[in-house]
């Protein structure tokens, strides 16, 4: 297994830009692909919330619907928080062979190899800052590494650690109680706030002390902590550009805050039904819930059916 840095674009990508057939319209920067049977041949989804119900696997309909979109010529991207550990088993039974965007961002994923690209680390003096702020008000946390979390032993109660399994047990390791020795290679945190009061106290703090460093809710639960350029949107910006298509060539689903520039900055941007408020007031249109295969429906329906949006209840402008 290789690990890639940001600037080996050409390496990591076999050395060739994909080669296809496209009409550009004078009238716009638009790069439309026609060999395929609709206007967005690369579909990019968030995952937890947004692809996969609360079973955390794929159903038969996005199976199905996905692999016909792929026959066709389509790229699908997953982009997730999680490492690409934990949704490697959903990649291989979705047929996933594109770069994957993993960790929010700071990590792209070649499937058939698991060669990662490492698109940012959050610096040195930035995470001791940070643990400061966490520390002044016990807040639990953990680091993740490009492939990796790590969390300070005897440091999380039973709560935290039955939450941590479920983000991928074979990739969770424990530090010594006062943190990981080599911490060069730490590319996120992940806290465990609610919403409220000492969330705003948190991101003020932050602001202040760690201006490079981005906070991002990514659920009730959990404020995350990357270098400010990291972001789903800006690596979905390095893949597109190494497929040879551009994002008004993307549709993109989401539901929370992380995904929300995908989304807003999509060719065409869809929300699910149980999204958050920001991410279904920037979308195009609102599919039906994750629970009720919002994805899957759209993606049979309107890019493999061909049916017109105005068509479908379960979808709104």
């Amino acid at each position: 297994m290789t690990i890639l840095e940001y600037h080996e674009v050409s390496e990591y990508f076999g050395g060739n830009i994909r080669e296809t057939a496209v009409d550009v319209d004078p009238r716009s920067d638009r790069v439309t692909a026609h060999d395929l049977g609709h206007d967005y041949p690369v579909l990019v989804s968030d995952v937890d919330g947004t692809l996969l119900s609360s079973s955390g696997r794929p159903s038969n309909l996005l199976e199905t619907t996905l692999e016909e979109y792929m026959r066709r010529g389509g790229h699908v991207v997953l982009a997730t928080g999680k490492i690409f550990g934990a949704i490697a088993d959903v990649c291989r039974r979705l047929s996933c062979t594109d770069p994957q965007i993993t960790v929010n961002g700071a990590v792209l994923v070649k499937p058939q190899t698991g060669d990662r690209r490492i698109m940012s680390r959050v610096q040195l003096d930035d995470l001791a800052r940070l643990e400061t702020i966490l520390a002044r008000d016990r807040i639990p946390y953990v680091y993740y590494e490009s492939d990796a979390i790590f969390y300070r032993r005897g440091y999380l109660d039973e709560v935290y650690m039955d939450i941590l399994r479920g983000f991928g047990e074979d990739y969770l390791y424990a530090t010594p109680p006062e943190g990981p020795e080599d911490r060069s290679e730490v590319v996120k945190v992940l806290s465990f706030v609610r919403n409220g009061d000492l969330e705003r106290t948190l991101r003020r703090r932050v602001a202040g002390a760690c201006p490079s460093l981005s906070v991002t809710r990514t659920t009730v639960h959990y404020l995350e902590y990357m270098d400010r350029a990291t972001s789903k949107l800006a690596a979905l910006r390095c893949v597109l550009a190494e497929l040879g298509y551009t994002l008004a060539d993307t549709i993109a689903f989401g539901d929370e805050e992380n995904d929300l520039d995908i989304v807003r900055e999509a060719g065409l941007g869809i929300a699910v039904a149980n999204a958050t408020e920001r991410v279904r007031a920037a979308a195009d249109y609102i599919t039906a819930s994750n629970e009720s295969d919002g994805v899957a429906q759209f993606v049979e329906r309107f890019l493999l059916q061909g049916r017109k949006m105005t068509d479908y209840s379960g979808v709104s402008a």
